[in-house]
C-alpha cells in the first residue's frame, strides 16, 4: 500500500490504477457478444463498447423471416437488447473484479 504522505508512491498507484481500468476498456471492447432472441431464430455478435456498438453479424433464420418484417424487426431489437445487457453484465463483473484487485471500497447499496 502506498504511503499517503509520500507524493511519488500516490502517483505510482494512481499511473497503476489508470493503465489497469484502461486494459480492462480495451479487453471489453475488443470482446465479443452475443444476443440472441426467438428462441434462437435471431442471433446479433456485437463488441462491447458502449457508446459506439458495432455490430459485426446477424444471424437471421428462415422461420424468422417467414413471421414477417414487423415481427422479425421485433426479434431483431430484442437480439440486439439482449447483447447489450451482456456488455452491460460483462463490464459490472471486470470492474468489480479490478476493484478488488485494487483493494478499493465497493458502492454498498
Amino acid at each position: 500500500m502506498a504511503n499517503p504522505n509520500d507524493m511519488n508512491d500516490l502517483v505510482k498507484v494512481a499511473q497503476q490504477m489508470q493503465d489497469s481500468f484502461k486494459r480492462v476498456q480495451e479487453e471489453l471492447e475488443t470482446a465479443r457478444y452475443e444476443g440472441v432472441s426467438g428462441a434462437g431464430m435471431v442471433r446479433i455478435v456485437q463488441n462491447g463498447r458502449h457508446y459506439v456498438p458495432e455490430i459485426d453479424g446477424v444471424m437471421i433464420t428462415q422461420e424468422a423471416y417467414n413471421l414477417g418484417a414487423t415481427k422479425l424487426g421485433d426479434l431483431i431489437a430484442a437480439a440486439f437488447n439482449a447483447g447489450t445487457k451482456s456488455v452491460e453484465s460483462s463490464s459490472q463483473q471486470k470492474m468489480m473484479s479490478l476493484s478488488k484487485e485494487l483493494g478499493l471500497p465497493r458502492d454498498q447499496k
